[in-house]
């Protein structure tokens, strides 16, 4: 094993990943409603593509051409356009980034339950289970214990082990 700081540090960094991991699965959950929810307005076109959108305009051989709606719409949009431009804008940036902001949380989240996906896979199958059932399904010592029929006590033994060879894998280079 290693120095006694960089042990508690490897260590509590990898506890603390286990004990997050049920509320990392339901974060995940969570952003993908609102993505889901973002996405469910399907805006593909940028805000000028927008803007322009409501003008009812369409291009015809590189011309642009009137619509059936008349000019009485077009001038109401630019109307607006000089407006509000400033506040379109802003709520469009808004979109945008919040749009960004989830999907780089939830990457971030689920990169980190496949790392501790990887590393609980890699355990020894007694590490394994004491692992799952504590951290996992948050079960206490002593039904741990009792469903393994092991010493609750030997079972945190276990524990600590398996933490500390999860904490080599999830964060320390490894020499070979």
């Amino acid at each position: 094993m290693a120095s006694g700081i960089e042990k508690s540090t490897l260590y509590r960094r990898s506890e603390e990943m286990l004990q997050n991991y049920r509320a990392m699965k339901a974060r995940v959950a969570i952003l993908e409603n609102e993505l889901a929810s973002i996405l469910g307005t399907n805006i593909t076109e940028t805000q000028d593509e927008a803007i322009e959108g409501m003008m009812f305009a369409r291009v015809v051989n590189g011309m642009p051409m009137g619509s059936d709606v008349g000019d009485k719409t077009a001038s109401v949009v630019s109307e607006w356009r000089e407006k509000y431009r400033k506040d379109f804008s802003r709520v469009w940036r808004m979109y945008v980034l919040d749009k960004q902001g989830l999907e780089d949380e939830l990457f971030t989240i689920r990169a980190n339950i496949e790392k501790v996906d990887i590393a609980i896979a890699s355990l020894l199958p007694k590490e394994k289970d004491v692992v799952t059932l504590f951290y996992i399904q948050g079960m206490k010592w002593e039904d741990v214990g009792r469903r393994l029929n092991y010493d609750p006590r030997q079972c945190q033994r276990i524990k600590e082990r398996a933490v500390w060879y999860m904490s080599l894998s999830l964060f320390k280079r490894i020499v070979y």
